[in-house]
Formats: structure tokens, sequence, C-alpha cells
């Protein structure tokens, strides 16, 4: 039976589509930084497959450009169209 390993990785796949930015183009800029992530990582990741860490949540966090507290967000569904991507120092974190 398949457990989530995450609840934001639904959150990381919506943001980085709605910036139009694959899961190689998001890997590479993670290796950037010093992580040993892969498309494979960041596929597993969205998925559910992967636990992920604090220090890899605020570097995805970042290169996505969205608010760390923007992902662990409930009580919305991120497939939604009229779900709005907010932009790190934006006063309204939540979706619509």
């Amino acid at each position: 039976m398949f457990s989530m390993r995450n609840i934001i990785g639904r959150h990381i796949q919506f943001a980085r589509n709605s910036k139009n930015i694959t899961q190689e183009d998001l890997a590479v800029k993670l290796q950037v930084l010093g992580f040993k992530h892969t498309r494979n990582t960041i596929a597993k990741i969205e998925n559910g497959f992967r636990q992920i860490t604090d220090i890899e949540i605020k570097a995805i966090a970042d290169v996505l450009d969205v608010p760390i507290d923007w992902l662990f967000q409930e009580g919305h569904q991120v497939e939604d169209s009229k779900n709005i991507l907010p932009q790190k120092g934006r006063g309204n974190l939540k979706a619509r």
C-alpha cells in the first residue's frame, strides 16, 4: 500500500508548471545550489514518493519564488485553474 511521504509535492508541481519550469530545469537549479537532485528526484517529490527535508523545501521555494507556507496550505485543489500562485513578499498567501 502506498503511503505519501510528503504533503507539498503537488504544490511544487503546480508552482513549477505555472512558471513553465521543467523537472529537469528545477533539478539543475537545485544542483547549482549544491543539491544532487535529478529529474527523477523531482518527480518522486512531486508524486509524494520521496520525503523532503526542510533545507530542500527552502531551496525549492526560493527557486520557484513562492512562500514556504504556501507549499503547506490545505483546503484548495492545486489543479484548480483559479488557484493564484503567490510570490514571496506578497501580503496575501491564500490561493483563491
